[in-house]
C-alpha cells in the first residue's frame, strides 16, 4: 500500500516552514522522508507496508526524531505484532523494545507516586482533578502511550460564594 499525499511533501510543509517543532534537533520532523513517513503512518493506519530499503545511520536517525516526539511506544506496539517482513531491522526493533519498556516502567512508577499524592490531599480534605498524563486512559488505553510530563493536579476549593474554585498552588503541594 503506498500512502498518497494530495501535494508534494515540500509543499505540505510549506506552511509550517515558520513555525519551530520540538524535538532533538528542532525541526527534524520535518526531514523525515516520504518513503519512512508512509511507513510509519501505515504501521499506525494497521495497513502496513514494507519497511524502506535504507542504511542503519537512516534508521537510526529516525528513530532518534521519533523518539524526541514520543511516539516510539505506540510504533513499537503496533510493530511488534507485524511479521517479520514488515518490521524495521532487529537493531532498531531493539531500540524500540528498550524505549517501551522504559516507557512503561516509568508509567508504572509515576501512577504509584501520583496515588500517594491524591491520597495525601485526600487526607487533607483536598479535592484534586487530574487534568492530564495518566487521568486520560480513555484516550489511551494503555498506560504506556500517555507520557506524563505534563500532568497537571489541579486542586478544588469551594470559595465563599459556594461556587468551585480551581488552581493550582505549588506550594501547596511543596508543603504536603
Amino acid at each position: 500500500m503506498k500512502l498518497f499525499f494530495r501535494e508534494p511533501l515540500d509543499e505540505i510543509y510549506q506552511p509550517y516552514s515558520n513555525f519551530t517543532f520540538c524535538g532533538k534537533p528542532r525541526n527534524a520532523i520535518l526531514s523525515v522522508s516520504e518513503n519512512f513517513l508512509n511507513y510509519v503512518l501505515s504501521i499506525l493506519k494497521a495497513d502496513p507496508i514494507l519497511p524502506p530499503p535504507v542504511s542503519m545511520t537512516k534508521w537510526s536517525e529516525l528513530i532518534s526524531i521519533l523518539n524526541s516526539h514520543w511516539i516510539l511506544p505506540l510504533l513499537y506496539q503496533h510493530v511488534a505484532r507485524l511479521p517479520d517482513e514488515f518490521r524495521p531491522p532487529e537493531p532498531i526493533l531493539d531500540r524500540m523494545r528498550t524505549v517501551f519498556q522504559w516507557s512503561r516502567s516509568r508509567c508504572f512508577n509515576i501512577e504509584q507516586q501520583l496515588g500517594k499524592i491524591l491520597a495525601a490531599f485526600k487526607d487533607s480534605g483536598i479535592g484534586v482533578l487530574v487534568m492530564k498524563g495518566l487521568s486520560l486512559p480513555t484516550t489511551y488505553a494503555a498506560a504506556t502511550y500517555r507520557q506524563t510530563g505534563g500532568s497537571s493536579p489541579f486542586l478544588m476549593f469551594l470559595d465563599g460564594g459556594g461556587g468551585l474554585n480551581i488552581q493550582c498552588p505549588e506550594s501547596i503541594m511543596m508543603n504536603l
